[in-house]
């Protein structure tokens, strides 16, 4: 890879930090319409088997172009011409939305969905274990059997390699394995248990905030705690923050004097052929897609703790 291009990994570290020279080869790789995006929609959509997410790929890449859009600099008083990815809004407006939309219900069915977070962050638990036990030489019984754990223990760099190397057969074998040994740590065993038998955790979005939500997360700490456990294993908190459509008012009214990012805008033209922001032009939908979004806190927890967690929560809730 390196042969062929020294840059290639300086590129890719600004292609994702928004920092790229070619604003265009941003935008295809790295936006709100890249292709990555089309990929994953369609394909995740017909892997899990739903609706969601599904939209007219042809008709929305014959309706893309390039464009040139005016960008300011970070100071504001200068203006420069850059190139873009621009939908033909004469003709695929109504396929840019069902995209918007269909990104929104996959992260709200699927990517978002409560069993799917509880067991990603479960499994995110039985690693970071894995990894730490090795790392206090408590681990000598597991058989970690691959670099990539040597490496993370010892906080050292991950090559491509290797990182390639960690399928979902490969992690699914450690788990298996970590659930019939007796040899290693009661934690890691009994959450490698549950995780293979779907034993998965219980859990709620929490609608709170400040001191309540402060007071909350404390009690809940201290009734597992009190039972004998570490919360830092067995209470998994979980907070997304996604919007499907990052507008340039994403910020919010409260920061409506701070800079917005106007790359993040998709932009189209107009019936003549003019570019404009998707915002700016006052689509009917705009303002509602932005506003689709994932904020709420999700803690998840063994479910013999369900009953006296809930309670906790329904008393705050009530305050």
């Amino acid at each position: 890879m390196d042969k062929e291009n020294k840059n290639l990994r300086g590129d890719i570290r600004s292609i994702l930090s928004n920092s790229h020279t070619n604003k265009l080869l941003q935008s295809i790789v790295s936006s709100q319409l890249d292709a990555d995006r089309f990929d994953y929609m369609l394909r995740d959509s017909y892997m899990t088997g739903v609706h969601y997410g599904k939209f007219d790929i042809n008709w929305m890449l014959k309706n893309l172009s390039i464009g040139e859009k005016v960008a300011e600099d970070e100071d504001k008083t200068k203006h420069q011409r850059e190139k873009t990815i621009v939908v033909d809004g004469r003709r695929g407006i109504s396929t840019l939305q069902d995209y918007l939309i269909g990104l929104f219900n996959l992260y709200k069915h699927v990517y978002h969905h409560k069993t799917v977070l509880i067991a990603e962050g479960m499994l995110e638990t039985i690693l970071n274990l894995a990894i730490s036990y090795n790392n206090a030489n408590q681990g000598s019984n597991i058989d970690f059997s691959h670099a990539f754990f040597d490496r993370m223990s010892k906080g050292e760099e991950i090559t491509l390699d290797e990182y390639l190397s960690l399928d979902d057969i490969l992690i699914s074998s450690w788990i298996h394995d970590w659930s019939e040994s007796d040899k290693i740590p009661r934690e890691l065993k009994n959450l490698s248990l549950h995780f293979l038998n779907r034993q998965l955790f219980k859990g709620f979005f929490v609608d709170l905030d400040g001191f309540a939500l402060v007071n909350f997360m404390d009690k809940i700490k201290k009734v597992i705690e009190d039972d004998g456990f570490d919360p830092k294993i067995f209470l998994i908190m979980i907070d997304p923050k996604r919007m499907a459509y990052k507008n340039i008012f994403f910020m919010g009214k409260k920061d409506k004097g701070k800079q917005t990012n106007t790359q993040e805008e998709i932009h189209f033209l107009d019936r003549d052929n003019n570019i404009k922001m998707y915002t700016s032009d006052k689509e009917e939908l705009s303002e509602a897609i932005h506003k689709m979004k994932f904020e709420e806190l999700l803690v998840a927890f063994p479910k013999k703790y369900n009953d006296k967690i809930c309670m906790i929560y329904k008393e705050y809730k009530n305050e």
